[in-house]
């Protein structure tokens, strides 16, 4: 929302109303060109008025700050692909400081979110056209960069919070990955903001992945499994081949008979003391 004051005392645009963008850089190129302005005062509720006094104090041109404004300022649908969205927020402003080198140095405490990204783009000291250029750019790589989203789907498919925290304890067992000082991971949204700041190709993120998910059917397996040890035993081999037909014959696993066949006995003893009885088992 625009902040009031100046419409009327600092003639922008010839006049047209100046909303919270202009007010944002406004403030900046007073202090870049020499307005003493503390960070606190930017986008203070006093804001407009320190910069109307400011503006007259010290004899500035409104003609060449409207100059100024028109130079720096790209059409407002050119930004309009920039949105408040954490993620882009996060990837976005370490990618142009970077890259294009127009990051905002001390950052006002007020300057937060999609307006931290923007802001420095409306600040940046470089010609209309080269703006305009780097600006599509930005989309592009941006958008760009979402394509790699899918090789972490099978995060959101289902059980997202417990696939993404044993991301996280799979992430911190492996001590290459920078995470010191991170919050622990409990989302999908979450983990992509991690990988986004990992130097790490697309083929190493999936390797990373079919780690995490390999962790994951170990862990499936062995809560499905609880309560159960494994035996290693030898069966003749007409003992085998009555078993394996068992197993087709109810459509279980040779285990499951086996298991089934163990517990009636228990349960009945209607087999086994005949048998030992009449005859030795071995």
């Amino acid at each position: 929302m625009a902040i009031k004051g100046v419409t009327q005392q600092v003639k922008l645009s010839g006049g047209d109303p100046v909303d919270a963008r202009v007010d944002a850089w406004l403030w900046f190129y007073l202090k870049r060109t020499g307005s003493d302005l503390s960070l606190d005062s930017f986008m203070a509720p006093d804001m407009n008025s320190i910069m109307t006094f400011k503006i007259n104090f010290e004899g500035r041109s409104k003609f060449d700050i409207d100059n100024a404004k028109e130079r720096s300022l790209l059409p407002k649908e050119n930004l309009d692909w920039i949105t408040n969205d954490e993620r882009q927020i996060k990837w976005l402003y370490p990618y142009i400081c970077d890259q294009f080198g127009c990051g905002i140095f001390p950052v006002p405490p007020r300057l937060l979110g999609r307006n931290l990204v923007t802001v420095s783009i409306d600040v940046w000291e470089t010609d209309f056209t080269n703006k305009s250029r780097a600006v599509a750019r930005m989309e592009k790589d941006w958008n760009q960069h979402k394509q790699s989203d899918s090789i972490f789907k099978w995060f959101k498919e289902k059980e997202e919070v417990s696939r993404c925290e044993l991301a996280w304890n799979w992430l911190v067992d492996k001590k290459y990955f920078f995470i010191e000082g991170q919050a622990p991971i409990s989302s999908y949204k979450e983990l992509l903001i991690f990988f986004d700041h990992q130097r790490i190709s697309d083929s190493g993120k999936k390797l990373n992945v079919d780690s995490i998910k390999k962790r994951w059917s170990q862990q499936q397996y062995r809560k499905k499994n609880t309560g159960k040890k494994q035996c290693n035993f030898l069966l003749s081999n007409q003992s085998l081949d009555k078993l394996e037909k068992l197993a087709v014959k109810y459509d279980v696993s040779k285990a499951k008979v086996l298991d089934a066949l163990i517990q009636f006995e228990a349960e009945q003893g209607v087999y086994l003391p005949g048998k030992v009885k009449a005859t030795s088992l071995w």
